[in-house]
């Protein structure tokens, strides 16, 4: 019987996407296409929907399963979360908990024109208009709490488009960080990732949050922000015949951790996360590139 629900669940879902484009609906793939969020999962609720939780699975599952992405920008979570809304933005793909009032993983395409660009960084956080005003995290939530805002999506990722930096600064590309996570290790494998897309022309990039155990620290506020033990970092390249892969593990602690110890293959981050990265890889190349992990080749 749990097989048999769960394939009704599954096919209920993709017939509910079809049905709301038939009917004339924007595409979920690209939430922010549509000015009110709330108001389009109302609708949806009303249209298709007989619980609540119908509705994010019908959001995250038609954008995980579209194909016409001009990118690798995306990642599908091999368990359903009812809370998952994924979002297009300018320079990154978001997909936000609203459970956790942070990302569960957010991915972007990285070149140098990407780099080289001479937008202004921002001064200010902002919350993320694309989000339902319920679930909708405010930068104020994070005073006093001990932990950075830390950027998944880096801002010097961003100066290409002064939109593109502007979101970039979106409470739903931002997760809690020690501070000398954010300010050294992590940093310093945010410029490595712009070294190697100077150095190969383009790189694919998804991060997000690690939780370990069942039970977390959380930041009280408006909202409960769930506090990770530790984030993740994986990178591709593509460019031909220097197909590679490489991800990176970070705890959420104090202190000063090397890319060298790090640095693991895909495939080892993807069973800690339980998701599968960049599904769009040709699988052949997926095999070769998220089974290794040589940190030397991405400088050679």
């Amino acid at each position: 019987m749990r097989h048999r629900f769960y394939f009704y669940r599954r096919w209920k879902r993709r017939i509910f996407s079809l049905l709301f484009i038939a009917l004339g609906g924007s595409s979920l793939a690209t939430v922010t296409d549509i000015a009110d969020v709330g108001t389009f999962v109302n609708n949806l609720k009303q249209m298709f929907c007989d619980k609540e939780e119908d509705v994010s699975c019908i959001v995250a599952d038609r954008f995980q399963e579209d194909t016409t992405l001009d990118s690798y920008e995306c990642a599908r979570m091999m368990t359903v979360k009812k809370d998952a809304v994924c979002i297009r933005h300018t320079g990154y793909t978001t997909c936000f908990s609203s459970e956790n009032g942070i990302p569960y993983w957010v991915a972007w395409k990285l070149t140098e024109d990407r780099i080289s660009g001479t937008a202004r960084r921002c001064d200010s956080f902002f919350p993320d208009p694309a989000v339902p005003e319920e679930y909708r995290i405010e930068p104020m939530e994070y005073s006093g709490s001990g932990y950075d805002r830390g950027h998944m999506c880096p801002a010097a990722d961003n100066r290409w488009n002064a939109v593109a930096m502007k979101e970039s600064f979106y409470m739903t590309n931002i997760c809690p960080q020690d501070h000398d996570l954010n300010e050294k290790s992590w940093e310093r494998l945010e410029e490595a990732c712009r070294r190697w897309a100077r150095k190969w022309g383009e790189v694919y990039v998804c991060c997000g949050p690690v939780w370990k155990g069942p039970f977390h620290e959380t930041i009280e506020a408006r909202h409960q922000i769930t506090v990770p033990e530790g984030f993740f970092k994986a990178v591709i390249c593509l460019k031909k015949g220097k197909e590679k892969g490489i991800a990176f593990f970070y705890h959420n602690i104090p202190g000063t951790q090397t890319m060298e110890k790090a640095a693991l293959p895909i495939r080892d981050v993807e069973n800690m996360i339980d998701m599968d990265l960049f599904f769009n890889v040709p699988e052949r190349i997926q095999d070769r590139i998220e089974n290794s992990c040589n940190l030397r080749e991405w400088d050679r």
